[in-house]
């Protein structure tokens, strides 16, 4: 049995992939890392049957039912967890609406990993009569907030950066990698008839983003001249268009760091505080026991989650915040987390014992054909290296995969599997070792 699991956007999910394989190898013969695109074209083109596909989410477009169809046809067991994850949103009714449509999917999910109680509330009562099984199991993502897991040690080492850096985060939409006209068309063409009943928000929630951007560069000039012996290190969305990004910003301090590469979780766990607004990252600093502050707009309306921003004080000025910083106290309402997270539970331990009790586990007789970037013979090597380097540039072509597998490369898989390695305890029975294949097929194997 092959375990597949889908990445979209590198930056967010590697790490906690590869953190979650560790914990499923002992149940599969290999596991393959890869984006959606590339495992579809991967098990359809070698006729792989009885298998596990890990989804990144519930999406009902049609292609994606039929490609779910076929799967079930060939015995594969369907497992799926919103990367999107939907619990900084006021109503999550109206996230749900927004992804699961009438919930198409769930007729060939098998098990829909949910991140804490209102999910898991929510979508086993609206889709009961589906054949779907939602688990309340929270996600690898919160896992490796875990003190006990020393995830991310080499990451001020790596960035050439003082601990105790002021980390400010910015996940404000008008630089995403899609621009806002393909955004609203992709909704416009996703949700349909519901579309009205979203497009106010989604058009005034960019317009906050734009004031709040500018707010947060203004914030972290200030920040820079007023602690000139710390680094103010600014952590782009990984769906942003850094080297855009970097381009209005020419006129920051020394002292000022934009960094987008390794995983967020690094950059929490090694800074003094977090400065954020609405974002996810509020609850993973709490996690990782960390002060948070949120520097917010007055009337902010549309761009906000005010369960996000109850995780620290709010404020509305540049002295508010110094005046934050300065204190020492941190008070966190933990009963708030509590109502949506599920993450005091190993969430790694929960998927890898539900696969070990509701999934046979065929015997793995299927031989996998990677394209080879070589051969044997001279001239075939020649011609074939040739049509390997012309495939990949067209691929790169491809704007929005390549910035979203930005981190999937030989070097980060490296140092990743090495540090999760060195990981001990009963849920990792086996380290892992592993081949990169074609720069886009991370395959993980058992160290016997």
């Amino acid at each position: 049995m092959i375990i597949f699991i889908e990445i979209e956007v590198s930056r967010r999910e590697l790490l906690p992939k590869i953190f979650l394989s560790r914990a499923l190898i002992n149940c599969s013969s290999k596991i393959i890392i890869s984006h959606r695109k590339y495992l579809k074209k991967l098990i359809e083109e070698n006729d792989i049957k009885n298998s596990i596909l890990f989804t990144k989410d519930a999406n009902p477009r049609i292609d994606l039912i039929n490609y779910y169809k076929k799967l079930k046809k060939k015995g594969f067991t369907i497992i799926s967890q919103d990367e999107e994850a939907g619990y900084i949103q006021p109503s999550y009714e109206n996230f749900s609406d927004q992804r699961h449509g009438n919930g198409e999917a769930f007729d060939f999910i098998d098990f829909f990993l949910c991140w804490g109680k209102r999910d898991h509330a929510f979508l086993s009562n609206k889709y009961r009569n589906k054949k779907c099984n939602f688990v309340n199991c929270g996600s690898p993502r919160l896992d490796i907030y875990k003190e006990k897991y020393k995830i991310g040690e080499q990451y001020l080492l790596k960035n050439s950066i003082n601990k105790n850096y002021i980390l400010v985060s910015l996940n404000f939409l008008c630089f995403y990698f899609r621009s806002f006209s393909e955004r609203i068309s992709l909704e416009a063409d996703r949700l349909g008839d519901s579309y009205n009943r979203y497009a106010e928000e989604f058009i005034k929630r960019e317009a906050e983003t734009l004031y709040l951007l500018e707010k947060f560069i203004n914030l972290i000039k200030f920040l820079s001249q007023k602690f000139p012996n710390k680094t103010i290190v600014v952590r782009p969305h990984p769906n942003f268009e850094v080297d855009r990004f970097k381009k209005i910003t020419k006129d920051f301090p020394k002292n000022v760091q934009i960094i987008s590469n390794g995983h967020l979780s690094e950059a929490i766990k090694n800074c003094e505080l977090l400065i954020q607004n609405s974002c996810s990252s509020a609850v993973e600093a709490i996690l990782a026991n960390k002060k948070v502050i949120n520097y917010c707009l007055d009337n902010q309306k549309y761009f906000v989650s005010d369960f996000v921003n109850h995780f620290g004080p709010k404020c509305n000025s540049e002295a508010q915040i110094i005046k934050e910083i300065n204190k020492n106290q941190k008070v966190v309402d933990y009963k708030k987390l509590d109502e949506r997270l599920n993450y005091k539970d190993l969430s790694l331990t929960k998927i890898s014992n539900l696969i070990k009790k509701n999934i046979k586990n065929f015997e793995d007789k299927q031989k996998i054909n990677f394209k080879s970037k070589y051969s044997t013979i001279p001239i075939l090597k020649s011609i074939l290296k040739t049509l390997y380097k012309n495939e990949m540039l067209l691929e790169k072509k491809d704007n929005v995969l390549n910035i979203k597998l930005n981190d999937f490369n030989l070097q980060n898989i490296n140092e990743i599997i090495k540090e999760i390695n060195n990981i001990e305890g009963e849920t990792f029975e086996k380290k892992m070792n592993f081949r990169f294949y074609e720069d886009k097929y991370l395959v993980i194997k058992k160290v016997n």
